[in-house]
This record gives structure tokens, sequence and C-alpha cells, in this order.
């Protein structure tokens, strides 16, 4: 906590009725323990404050001067209520701040369940550890709406600071896919560091919302079939594609960069999309050569409902409804032929 945010929740707490309240009971009592001392006594200003504080701090000093048998019974009086207001000063302030606490909790915890109920098409993220955070920030980079779910609440509390709506509970329950809008997600993507978690995760997932894209780690290659099973349409073990990655580096690298460039936007003005082609998209029926000259985009790949996939397809190839086309082009072009999707 940063000490301008504890000053503030400092302030807050001292603004609290209860407490001003009680502050003011301890220094009316106060000021009557130094008058009584002084009335009942005659001693003087300071002997009667040092007595009324040693007496109500607990302290246990001796008596600084002999007390008569009233001032005796003055004393009990201020021993105990000084006593008793202090533990109710203390009790109050206790109860406050976790009031406020609790409070702060809930209203954000509010703000987060409207954000996330606004949300369409977005994607769920299962898990930011190493390998969350970069799919996190690759789905950012394509401007996606995410929504983090993690056990650990230090990888919420980091998720949050990135500006990212994230969900402390158990991706594996129903209720926090729920709670993460997987009813309406575009698709979930299960990357704990768990093999066995992932795989409950993708049942769970599968039995709330059947159908839905999944993406599932496996650090295991022999936990790929268990989660295509379980209702994972694509399994990525990051061990396998990095060692690929650097053996493609080293004998293709100039391949390698060239895709880097197009998958980050920030480093080209060219991107890859997919589109699902639809009754009436201007896509729909449009030979491909057609859709270069037309769109000034290339079409690098279609695939048929019937999974056939035609890489580099010929200029008179057909796009039909139902036909997914991977496309490559600047990146407005791109966004206006999803948007007419």
């Amino acid at each position: 906590m940063s000490i301008r945010r504890f000053l503030q929740r400092l302030l807050a707490v001292a603004a609290s009725s209860r407490i001003t309240r009680g502050g003011l009971a301890l220094s009316l009592f106060f000021l009557g323990g130094v008058t009584g001392y002084m009335a009942i006594e005659g001693w003087s200003l300071l002997d009667a404050v040092y007595m009324v504080v040693v007496t109500m701090t607990t302290v246990g000093y001796e008596e600084i001067r002999p007390l008569s048998p009233a001032g005796r019974m003055f004393n009990l009086v201020v021993m105990v209520g000084g006593v008793g207001l202090m533990l109710y000063i203390l009790t109050v302030t206790v109860q406050t701040v976790v009031e406020d606490e609790t409070l702060r909790g809930f209203v954000r915890r509010q703000r987060m369940k409207a954000k996330i109920d606004a949300l369409e098409s977005h994607f769920i993220l299962c898990g930011y550890g190493r390998v969350g955070r970069e799919v996190a920030a690759a789905i950012q980079g394509e401007n996606a709406p995410v929504v983090v779910i993690d056990s650990d609440e230090g990888a919420v509390a980091a998720a949050r600071e990135e500006g990212l709506l994230a969900i402390c509970g158990d991706a594996a329950h129903n209720e926090t896919l729920r709670l993460a809008g997987v009813d309406r997600a575009r698709g979930l993507i299960a990357a704990v560091g768990s093999d066995s978690v992932n795989v409950l995760i993708t049942l769970t997932a599968s039995s709330v919302k059947p159908g839905i894209n999944i993406v599932a780690r496996a650090d295991d290659a022999e936990t790929r079939d268990k989660l295509i099973m379980a209702g994972a349409a694509r399994v990525v073990t990051p061990y396998r594609i990095g060692g690929r990655r650097m053996a493609l580096s080293a004998i293709r690298p100039m391949a390698v960069d060239l895709f880097d460039d197009i998958a980050d936007r920030s480093r080209a003005g060219s991107r890859i999309s997919e589109i699902e082609v639809a009754e009436g998209s201007p896509l729909a029926g449009a030979a491909v050569e057609d859709v270069s000259a037309a769109h000034r985009v290339r079409v690098l790949a279609v695939s048929k409902p019937d999974g056939g996939l035609a890489v580099t397809p010929e200029d008179g190839t057909k796009i039909k409804p139902g036909d997914v086309v991977m496309l490559v082009g600047p990146d407005s072009r791109l966004a206006r032929l999803e948007g007419e999707e």
C-alpha cells in the first residue's frame, strides 16, 4: 500500500462518526480527570496531567503523591473509565478498517462483474503465469477483450495492474466460468501449469458451453489426446513449439522475422486475419483474384467446411459461404472486412 493511500485510509477512518464520538468522550474524560485531581488532591496541572496519563495508559508507575480516600475512589473511576474508553476506540478503529476494506472489496467485485457482464465475444484466459501473461499480451495486441481466471491472488492482482479484468477462483468450477461470462465468450484458453488441471478446466468448460472454442496447454505430449477428448479444439505444447521455433530461427530466420512482423501490429502495417464467410458477405461467391483486386489483400489459404485446406489457392478459386479465409493485408482493410462480417 502506498503512503498516500495509507494516509487517505487513515483520514477516512478518523472521519468515522463512532471514532469521533469516542475521541470526544476520551478528551472530555481526560479533562475531567485532570480537573478532579486538581480539585480533590490540590495538585498542580502538570502533576494532574501526568497522573491521568499514567493511569489511563495502564503504565503502572507509582503514585506521584499519596492519595486521600476520596482521591483513591476517584482514581478507580479514572482507571476503569479510561481503560474502557481506550479499548472502545481501539475496537471501533479495527472494526471500521475491516468494514471499510470489506466494502471496498465488495464494490470492486461488483464493478468487475458489471464490466464482465457487458462483454460479448471475449476470451477467457485460465492461468496467469509466464505462459498466461504472454497469451494475455497477444490478445490485447489484437484489441480483443479478455477475462483472466487464476486461483492465486497475487497473479490476479498482477493482471488487474495490467488493466485486465481478472477473477480469483478455480476455473474448473462451473460458477467461476459463468462469472467470467463463458456463455457469451468467443473462446477459452486453458494455460495453467498443470496438465491435469487443464484437462479438468476443458471438461468443465465443454459441459457449461458445448462447442466453445478451447485452446489448451499441455506440457506433456501424452496429455494431448486427453485434452482433445475433453473438448479442446487445439492443444499447444509450449516446449515443443519453442524448440521448433528455435530451429526455424536458425534455419530460416527471414521467414520467422516476417511472420513476427505480420503478427505484431506495432511493427508492421499488415497483419493476418481469419474470416468465416457468411451469406451476404462481400467475400461470398468472389474469386481469389477478385478479392485481391477489390480489397487489396492477399488470400493465404481457404479452409472448407469438410476440412479441406487450400494453401495459396489459385486465382480462380471461388470462396463460398461457410469457408474460412486467411487473409494478409493492411490493418485498416482487414478491419473493414471483419466489420462487414
